[in-house]
């Protein structure tokens, strides 16, 4: 069972059935007819009284049982097949009540963190206008993200693993698995700045140290957009719901990834990367790449 709670501190709280259990298969049962209505009726009697709290807990209306009135009224009059089926109708109707219901909630709760979600992205926006404003370099800081992103997931996925927490083989893992994973980012963040010095070979000391800030800039801002995104749609905390897992998982991944800018109190990554991409240049101007 899933647990509905009003609040996360201790308020009231109703279990629900866990939807993954399905429906009793009443067409299988070795029952005679009218026990098998019988016991049809019963369940959906059951999952209509079961979501009454549950509809008041979601701010809906009570559920709508008319296939309930059916069923009973067919098993009353002795019309076995008649009553399963109506009772089987309700039952599926009351699922889809509740994820409508459901959906309401969660669309009314994202309209409310809608305009935080937008003040997070302003100060990126703004720094985008002045980057275009002054006129600074496209091409390596975006070659740079995108050569960020394809070394992160080759090593994530190359490994074989999935936005799944399916990848933790025990609980003792989780640290370490973490862990890893914000080494990953570094990696790649090192990479996608040796690839931009190189690509800045022939710009000037500043323009080179500024588009491994710009690069810098971009792989961060990308990953905020995907957090505030996943912040939108089910927020940071989960009172009463389950969110989507494996865009929960992907949630953490890109968590931790920002730390690999500063992972550490004396290891600012972020500080160094302009003499990563100086050397780079450097080495890149020395050897003749690309000439």
């Amino acid at each position: 069972t899933s647990r509905y709670c009003a609040n996360s501190r201790g308020g009231t709280c109703t279990s629900i059935p866990a939807h993954s259990q399905g429906r009793p298969l009443f067409e299988f049962l070795d029952l005679s007819a009218t026990l098998r209505a019988q016991r049809a009726v019963d369940a959906a009697q059951e999952i209509s009284d079961r979501y009454v709290p549950i509809a008041k807990f979601l701010g809906a209306a009570d559920f709508d049982h008319k296939k309930l009135a059916e069923a009973k009224a067919a098993l009353a009059s002795g019309n076995s097949d008649a009553a399963v089926n109506a009772a089987l109708a309700d039952i599926t109707n009351t699922n889809s009540q509740f994820a409508a219901a459901r959906e309401a909630r969660l669309n009314a709760e994202r309209v409310g963190r809608l305009l935080f979600a937008i003040l997070i992205l302003i100060p990126f926006a703004a720094y985008l206008w002045y980057y275009r404003r002054e006129k600074w370099e496209w091409r390596a800081p975006v070659i740079g993200l995108i050569a960020y992103n394809l070394v992160y997931n080759a090593l994530y996925f190359g490994r074989g693993y999935t936005y799944s927490l399916s990848v933790f083989n025990v609980e003792s893992n989780i640290e370490p698995f973490f862990q890893a994973r914000t080494i990953d980012a570094m990696i790649a963040l090192l990479i996608a700045i040796v690839v931009v010095g190189v690509l800045s070979r022939r710009a000037d000391v500043y323009r080179a140290a500024l588009n491994s800030i710009n690069t810098a800039f971009l792989i961060f801002a990308a990953l905020v957009v995907q957090i505030d995104f996943f912040y939108l749609l089910w927020n940071v905390s989960f009172a009463w719901y389950i969110p989507d897992l494996a865009l929960g998982f992907k949630y953490y991944l890109d968590v931790l990834q920002t730390s690999a800018f500063w992972p550490l109190l004396y290891v600012p990554l972020l500080a160094i990367l302009p003499f990563i991409a100086l050397g780079a240049r450097w080495v890149a101007a020395k050897v003749k790449i690309g000439k």
